[in-house]
């Protein structure tokens, strides 16, 4: 047979042979472990309880939508018409269907290094290539090379705040800087804005659509990561009502959009008390004060500000990258973290901890990677008061 576009399949995976299912610890996931809200479950239950599940869906979208103008006029500060936002089966397909209603076979697309891999292959996805600008954990780009890299073919610049996966929270100042690079250089800007709710000072903002005058930037939401809405797929973007009717109309072309049992669960998300969402994030804080009272702040290179990741710097354990390391660490320690090669080149030397996992699974997981560390002769002991 011939063979798969590789472009499409490679993914950079850590083997399975190796794992202990019973004593592996996963600090890998891109998920969050806690359970759907209960207000949000009785949402769900009441919608498959529906005898007409068609109807339900189409009033559904435009509630949602309805809530999501408040929301963003609520926790983002910004004004947004119904018709400029577009729910999607998932954050990913909002990314997805953004770039199929921007570029053609050919186009060119810039996003962050260190940045998720997702870019790169939704980008394939539609015939057109992503190249990686070098970034600062905080987000700050190399201003010149990201000039350089600009082509005739080039259509969107991707910026990524709050950022995966070192948690960073870029400066308005410095978003407004990207959105006037991509109006200079006449390109659309996608925001990924995936954990806009979960910053730890509380406060969400309107993200780089604040420095958009002209209908250029593009804010792509996800309430599977802010509301632990994980496996019912579900997010939204929010675009001038031209772009967002491309968008609606490239999702319609191939899933035609979420399921009725999503919709009633964003309804219900966006309805249910805010401390909901504030427990999650006091305790994904928690966790990352856990993290820096274990490991030395030698092997911290980036204090996250959001959301639930946090990475860590193995340059010091004598492996070739930190796929090498994280390969080792499942096999001799039974711990599973994010290799930092899947970001970029910027993190070849780093591993990605989730911190979204029970307390009792966090300090094994961080337990089991500080001991091998050591064994590795890396310095990972913390500071003694």
């Amino acid at each position: 047979m011939k063979p798969l576009s590789m472009s499409r399949t490679a993914l950079d995976r850590l083997p399975v042979s190796v794992l202990n299912v019973e004593e592996c610890v996963d600090l890998s996931s891109d998920y969050s472990t806690f359970t759907v809200p209960r207000p949000v479950a009785d949402a769900i239950v009441w919608a498959a309880r529906s005898t007409d599940l068609g109807r339900h869906n189409t009033a559904s979208g435009r509630y949602l939508r309805e809530a999501v103008v408040e929301k963003l006029r609520a926790e983002n500060g910004l004004e947004a018409r119904e018709d400029s936002v577009v729910v999607t089966a998932g954050a990913t397909a909002a990314l997805c269907f953004i770039l199929g209603a921007m570029c053609d076979a050919g186009d060119h697309i810039l996003c962050p290094d260190p940045g998720p891999a997702s870019y790169l292959r939704l980008a394939a996805s539609w015939g057109a290539s992503a190249e990686r600008y070098p970034t600062e954990l905080n987000g700050t780009p190399d201003w010149q090379v990201l000039d350089s890299l600009v082509r005739h073919e080039t259509k969107a610049l991707v910026v990524n705040s709050p950022s995966d996966p070192a948690g960073a929270i870029l400066d308005p100042d410095l978003l407004r800087q990207y959105v006037d690079f991509a109006r200079e250089h006449d390109l659309y800007v996608i925001s990924d804005e995936q954990t806009d709710l979960l910053r730890y000072d509380g406060l969400a903002t309107g993200g780089t659509a604040t420095s958009d005058y002209d209908g250029r930037v593009v804010s792509v939401y996800s309430l599977a990561r802010t509301h632990a809405l994980y496996g019912l797929r579900l997010g939204y973007c929010v675009a001038a009502p031209a772009l967002a009717e491309a968008i609606a109309q490239a999702q319609d072309a191939q899933l035609s959009g979420p399921s009725t049992l999503a919709l009633a669960a964003g309804q219900a998300a966006f309805t249910m008390d805010r401390s909901v969402v504030d427990s999650m994030v006091a305790t994904y804080q928690q966790a990352r004060d856990v993290v820096e009272v274990n490991l030395s702040p030698e092997v911290l290179p980036f204090q996250p500000q959001s959301g639930y990741f946090m990475l860590v710097d193995v340059s010091h354990c004598g492996y070739p990258d930190s796929h090498a390391f994280a390969a080792e660490l499942l096999s001799q320690k039974q711990l599973r973290v994010a290799p930092g090669t899947r970001f970029g080149t910027r993190t070849q030397q780093m591993i990605r901890l989730t911190l979204a996992v029970n307390e009792r699974n966090l300090s094994r997981g961080i337990e089991r990677l500080a001991e091998f560390m050591h064994e590795c002769g890396a310095p990972v002991e913390p500071p003694t008061d």
